[in-house]
């Protein structure tokens, strides 16, 4: 049981951090692929949005990804997600572990990853303008205060959203309980059931 807990453990927060990077752009496939193919995929995901004729070279993507601080901002969140699991994982879980597993992520290289999508929608003029932007006192004060805004601002819109969701779930309780009812009376005691419209009842040692 002890093994099955910290695999789940582990799986949930890697794919927390994965999708919370934006790195989980792509649907999964039988057969992965290069950046440059997933780049090429369909445009349906982005509305509006036509890939450039001229687009920007990978050393400009690369810059833009510098000076916007994305790469530095990167690396802190890393951290901080580390940090965070750390103080949740089970008390066995070896400090070899977390040393791979930040060892790990720093060759991840995600920038990698993302260049071929900015090329996809970024022209070199694009880039051009927005690194200047960025090198002026403007844009570098921008880049100083979004992570410490982000930082102090994710719990309050993180409990924002849990309060809207309840509100909602609390308009809809009714419908979903006979809806609870209806499926529990055509399928069975035998079959699966269903998740509870009580949001505190969930997880709750029967």
């Amino acid at each position: 049981m002890l093994r099955v807990s910290a695999c789940s453990f582990v799986t949930s927060i890697l794919l927390g951090f994965v999708m919370s990077t934006g790195l989980f752009a792509q649907q999964h496939s039988k057969a992965p692929s290069s950046p440059a193919v997933q780049a090429k995929t369909s445009d349906a995901s982005a509305p509006g949005l036509t890939p450039v004729s001229d687009p920007a070279t990978a050393a400009q993507i690369r810059e833009l990804l510098e000076v916007t601080g994305a790469t530095r901002n990167a690396t802190l969140m890393v951290k901080r997600m580390i940090d965070q699991m750390k103080q949740q994982a089970p008390s066995f879980f070896p400090q070899d572990f977390w040393t791979d597993l930040s060892q790990s992520f720093q060759h991840l290289d995600a920038e990698n990853l993302m260049v071929p999508y900015f090329q996809k929608y970024y022209s070199k003029p694009d880039v051009e303008k927005a690194i200047a932007f960025y090198k002026t006192p403007a844009g570098r004060h921008l880049v100083a205060v979004q992570p410490v805004i982000m930082q102090k601002t994710q719990g309050i819109v993180l409990a924002r959203a849990q309060e809207v969701g309840h509100q909602v779930l609390m308009r809809h309780k009714a419908e979903l309980e006979a809806l609870a009812k209806q499926y529990q009376q055509q399928h069975g005691a035998g079959g699966p059931a269903p998740q509870s419209s009580n949001p505190g009842s969930q997880n709750q040692p029967k």
